[in-house]
């Protein structure tokens, strides 16, 4: 039961991770599976006799669980409402698709050692262990170096220019603020009407908020490009980037014209997909 209960702590410390990295996380979203994840290796030592069937069913649980946080991600990945959140959590897909390819290498191996092949001992392969799989550990190494990836880029990143907060003017850019002449709830066309719902979404502020700092830095862009820039990701037209800066609506046209150049892209559309990529 030791062993039950160090395995629902690492799968469900994984949950976890999954489900910020989704941005779904609630106590009772991650107790309800790890809860089921429990309570069902339990069941296969206590309701199923002793042998290889039942050491099986035990190890499955676990794959069981990783497959569900690999097509839980997948599912809210294309329910994103917008394209900018798809493309947010879309950074990490190939570590969705590497984990469900992952879980069926795992039971492939734990079905022919544990079912089909004699006991390791027989077969004169002494260092295997029957609760230690090749493939499981092989996982555990690809989030491991993916974890450390990560932190080597932030800290790589703060090593070399300390965050800082975007200048604020009035409204504040960096919260994507409504634009003035505009009530709340509407929108001023069909053009901006996406642009608009995101501006009003505080997730998408705030992942315009943590990308910024290193993309400006990446791209050599100054403190007010980078507030063009994040209104620009909201959908705003050069006339409603003015308004909000209170600039003209040809000096906002420069500061355009010498992010996307900066960028080497050629229009706002390619701008955006660099911003959110990968």
């Amino acid at each position: 039961m030791t062993r039950t209960l160090i395995a629902c702590v690492l799968w469900g410390s994984l949950w976890a991770y999954v489900l910020l990295a989704v941005e779904r996380f609630s106590l009772r979203r991650l107790a309800i599976p790890a809860a089921l994840f429990f309570l069902a290796q339990g069941a296969c030592l206590l309701f199923m006799p002793y042998g290889a069937l039942r050491q099986f069913c035990y190890y499955t649980c676990r794959q069981v669980f990783c497959l569900f946080m690999a097509l839980y991600s997948l599912s809210t990945l294309r329910r994103a409402p917008t394209s900018q959140e798809r493309q947010w959590l879309g950074r990490h897909r190939w570590l969705m698709w590497v984990l469900l390819v992952e879980v069926v290498l795992v039971c492939l191996e734990d079905a022919l050692v544990i079912l089909v092949l004699p006991p390791a001992k027989e077969l004169g392969i002494t260092p295997y262990l029957s609760e230690r799989n090749f493939c499981e550990n092989a996982m555990v190494v690809v989030f491991a170096f993916f974890t450390g990836r990560i932190a080597w880029r932030e800290l790589s990143f703060r090593m070399r220019s300390q965050p800082q907060a975007h200048r604020q003017p009035s409204p504040a850019p960096t919260s994507l603020p409504t634009n003035p002449a505009t009530p709340t709830g509407t929108t001023t066309g069909a053009g901006t009407a996406e642009g608009a719902q995101a501006a009003g979404d505080a997730t998408f502020s705030a992942h315009v908020d943590e990308l910024m700092p290193r993309f400006g830095a990446d791209h050599g862009l100054t403190p007010r490009e980078e507030e063009v820039l994040a209104l620009v990701l909201a959908g705003r037209t050069n006339q409603q980037i003015a308004d909000t800066l209170v600039v003209s609506v040809g000096t906002v046209k420069t500061h355009v014209y010498n992010i996307v150049h900066k960028c080497d892209v050629g229009n706002r559309a390619e701008l955006k997909t660099l911003f959110w990529a990968p």
